[in-house]
């Protein structure tokens, strides 16, 4: 077999020996087949298809038969992908090709109606985010990860007892959308995230994280109105509950509508004999971060979120 030209782009399908080659690449940096780095790829596989997503499409990049970058997208519900990106030195090493396939990668999206692009960054990744500015995509918020053990004492003595909580169902689809929007207005979780795709988009991204039960989605109501929404997800391999979403209107705050929220997950999480509660929160967001303190979660990782967005996004 000839020598791939330096430079060259390629797209592996499953199948393909450069497939797995590239995947083991961006969970590692190099191609080499250990027991690690295997356990990773195969972790990544069962996760992607325990969702029933597809990797699609996966870009490589070699200098004559040596693969020397790797990119990834998932693209999920709700007009969005997410991006896959292998370890900084790769970026640090190889910026140029990390570009490349970052700005084909898109090229390959965008005409597919997506609306964002969204990239999870480890901190200190500078060289890995500098290729990610170069490449059209901006900062958006530095997502702190929280957990809270199912026995954790509850954060408040008082929880108020005049809210009635509903479930999602399709007859009250719309009753969600509306709450959802209320919740959005001066949200502190990731501002320019508002607007930027339509509700139902949104929705549609909430229902697709970890195992969706309808019975765990909850507004809650004040008499006739929507004050709060409460969505819950079983986290994949794991015993926990994750809050996939959870948010106060505006003209709710600061009434004890968080709390009622977080004693309703943390009760669900002691009947279902689940472990803790995970969710992550904006780190800009002090109210809620307070508040996830008092509920007993506390720290055990952040991220960086990166995105790229269509011109489409700034018309809807």
């Amino acid at each position: 077999m000839a020598d791939r030209q330096p430079g060259e782009l390629r797209w592996p399908a499953p199948g393909d020996p450069d497939y797995l080659r590239a995947l083991r690449f961006i969970v590692s940096g190099h191609t080499v087949p250990d027991a690690e780095t295997e356990r990773r790829v195969n972790n990544l596989l069962e996760f992607i298809a325990q969702l029933t997503l597809e990797i699609n499409p996966l870009a490589a990049c070699y200098q004559g038969r040596r693969l020397v970058c790797a990119c990834a997208t998932i693209l999920s519900p709700g007009r969005t992908a997410l991006l896959y990106l292998p370890p900084d030195h790769v970026a640090r090493r190889r910026p140029a090709e990390m570009g490349t396939l970052l700005r084909a990668l898109q090229q390959r999206l965008w005409p597919q109606a997506l609306v964002i692009i969204q990239a999870m960054v480890p901190p200190g990744a500078v060289d890995t985010e500098e290729v990610l500015v170069a490449s059209g995509f901006r900062f958006l918020a530095e997502l702190v990860y929280l957990e809270r053990p199912v026995h954790a004492p509850p954060g408040s003595a008082r929880v108020r007892s005049d809210l009635t909580f509903v479930s999602y169902s399709p007859e009250r689809h719309s009753l969600f959308i509306d709450a959802l929007e209320r919740t959005y207005v001066d949200s502190l979780d990731c501002p320019p995230l508002t607007g930027m795709r339509q509700t139902e988009d949104v929705l549609a991204t909430h229902r697709a994280a970890g195992v969706f039960n309808p019975s765990l989605w909850w507004v809650a109501l004040q008499g006739e109105r929507p004050v709060g929404v409460l969505l819950l997800s079983q986290v994949l391999r794991r015993p926990a509950l994750e809050v996939v979403y959870m948010g106060v209107a505006a003209d709710a705050r600061q009434a004890g509508v968080g709390h009622a929220l977080l004693a309703r997950a943390a009760e669900t999480c002691a009947a279902r004999h689940d472990a803790c509660l995970t969710l992550a929160v904006d780190s800009h967001n002090e109210p809620a971060i307070v508040l996830y303190h008092r509920w007993g979660f506390t720290e055990t990782g952040r991220r960086r979120a990166w995105i790229a967005s269509t011109p489409l996004a700034s018309r809807e």
